[in-house]
């Protein structure tokens, strides 16, 4: 009865011996590598090498400070001498199109991966207001004039020029199996132009145009981090966050034309030097990823800023002879963009 009992064991041992080797033989090279012998085991990362192409579609806006145009007055006061009375116009962006692309190489063995990308966007804007139709109520510049009459009507138009590359290393981690996190850093570049004209007409016909523009470009280093949380159904939580110091070029120029001076130029100056720039981007929406046996893709569609400090700046002088002192006012903000960001990633 007991030699009966251990040759039973010693066969259900052989037996459970043939059937995991049979799991472990090597897989196909296309194979996700995953250990088919753990049912509780879910199909989440690709762990093989793959090389990344991403395609993003950006829908974003411009925020930024400092771009009032005029005032309109709301109520009238009889002191002939006043401070800011009424609603200040400020110009803003609209919501226009661009694009993200990069390329990535993931190595399976070392967890690294090495990507590069490039954002683009051209967005623009305009507004425009007029005198209030009310008897000493009045549309008051906020930028000085050669018009000597009321003013009727103001216009603004933005215009902006957003590119930026990024060079990155990531090193990738899996905490736990529903997490994958990349922690990258590297170079980073950028060129962003912004012109801002503005146009004031007056009781007689007299306008003032006046063309105010910067530019930066330069470059520096980027850290960040990405996250990857899986909830389910090959649904995830994605996220990234990013900083960058850029050391580069920055260009401000101005220029005043008035048909009140026969008509001829008013004012022509550029103010140019270099300086350090701040760059925050946050990115976090859900994502669909699905690994198959020989390429994988995903899906994400999120919300986006990016924030820009040191950039945006307004240069004012008044209007005065040409013997007499100028004293310069700086208007600073901060330049930002926001919107959507949908993403298509196809891996090989």
């Amino acid at each position: 009865m007991k030699n009966s009992a251990l040759i039973l064991a010693l066969l259900s041992f052989s037996a459970l011996s043939a059937e995991h080797e049979s799991c472990v033989e090597p897989c196909d090279p296309c194979d996700i590598c995953i250990d088919p012998c753990d049912p509780c085991r879910e199909h989440l990362f690709v762990e093989r090498c793959q090389l990344f192409v991403t395609g993003e579609f950006l829908y974003w806006t411009v925020e930024e400070g400092a771009l009032e145009y005029a005032i309109k007055m709301n109520k009238s006061n009889g002191n002939p001498m006043t401070f800011a009375i009424g609603d200040y116009q400020i110009a803003d962006y609209d919501f226009c199109p661009g694009f993200r692309v990069a390329l990535a190489w993931y190595n399976e063995p070392k967890y690294w991966e090495v990507s590069g990308q490039y954002t683009w966007l051209d967005s623009s804007g305009s507004d425009s207001t007029n005198a209030p139709d009310v008897a000493n109520r009045f549309l008051v510049p906020t930028w000085e004039t050669d018009a000597m009459g009321y003013f009727t009507r103001a216009t603004s138009k933005l215009d902006l020029n957003y590119q930026v590359g990024d060079l990155l290393v990531a090193r990738v981690f899996d905490p736990n199996p529903h997490l994958r996190m990349r922690i990258l850093g590297g170079f980073t570049a950028a060129y962003i132009k912004q012109d801002w004209k503005v146009v004031y007409e007056d009781i007689n016909d007299e306008v003032d145009t006046l063309e105010n523009g910067w530019r930066f470009w330069g470059g520096g280093f980027r850290l960040g981090l990405t996250a990857d949380w899986f909830w389910g159904n090959q649904i995830y939580f994605t996220a990234r966050s990013s900083f960058a110091t850029l050391l580069g070029d920055y260009e401000n120029t101005s220029k005043h034309k008035s048909t009140a001076s026969n008509p001829q130029n008013i004012g022509n100056a550029k103010y140019d030097d270099h300086r350090f720039a701040i760059h925050g981007q946050f990115m976090l929406g859900p994502s669909w990823q699905k690994p198959y046996e020989c390429w994988s893709f995903e899906l994400f569609a999120g919300y986006e800023f990016n924030v820009w400090m040191n950039i945006h700046e307004i240069i004012k002088v008044p209007f005065e002879d040409p013997s007499m002192s100028h004293q310069t006012q700086h208007s600073r903000g901060l330049f930002g963009t926001h919107g959507l960001t949908a993403r298509l990633t196809i891996g090989f």
